[in-house]
């Protein structure tokens, strides 16, 4: 990542800082690529965790763990500040342009089915994965919410399903976690909307 761009993720928190927001990693990654930066979530988590254990962010933030839609993730706030009242919606940029043209409006309601290997496990290619904006060795997360949806995002911790993309920037999930979330093994399919890919039958 250049300098310029790690300037920018820092002014982003001296913002929201400054004006005594709540947010989480994941909020900067969004104003960013708004701004249409094409930033990798991984690096701007990086970067905010940084800059908040090297004590660089306000004194009076502090940082909380809380659940959302059924993952953790980790909330920045003033010490003052209730972390249940979070909103992860209030930050989303109106108006973002996703930096990676092969992302469209378009592909919200583009469903991709997938395939599985002679081990039942079901392999999510590059072209789906870039959608997260992540690369090889990134982790992404699966979780389960609703019976018969299955959720990958880049965003949490390791309280979540974790997998490395791999050297071909793709992922298998296993047999056990598809029928654990509720779906048959057989006629998947995968759609991506609000950064998020959500798998169903």
């Amino acid at each position: 990542m250049d300098t310029q761009t790690q300037a920018s993720i820092q002014d982003v928190v001296r913002n929201l800082t400054q004006d005594g927001v709540m947010f989480s990693a994941y909020d900067v990654t969004r104003i960013i690529r708004a701004k249409g930066v094409p930033v990798y979530h991984s690096q701007v988590r990086s970067i905010v965790h940084s800059f908040y254990l090297d004590e660089d962010m306000d004194e009076d933030y502090i940082r909380s763990p809380l659940a959302l839609n059924g993952r953790a993730a980790l909330v920045y706030h003033h010490s003052m500040d209730d972390v249940n009242e979070y909103d992860q919606d209030a930050l989303k940029p109106k108006d973002a342009t996703p930096a990676v043209s092969s992302v469209t409006d378009d592909d919200e309601d583009d469903k991709v089915p997938l395939s599985a290997d002679n081990r039942g496990r079901v392999h999510l290619g590059a072209d789906l994965m870039r959608k997260l904006y992540v690369k090889r060795g990134d982790v992404v997360y699966a979780f389960s919410d609703i019976d018969g949806e299955l959720s990958i995002t880049d965003d949490g911790l390791d309280l979540d399903r974790g997998y490395i993309v791999d050297k071909d920037g793709a992922i298998r999930i296993g047999r056990s976690v598809i029928l654990a979330a509720g779906l048959t093994a057989g006629n998947l399919n995968a759609s991506y909307s609000n950064d998020v890919i959500t798998i169903t039958n």
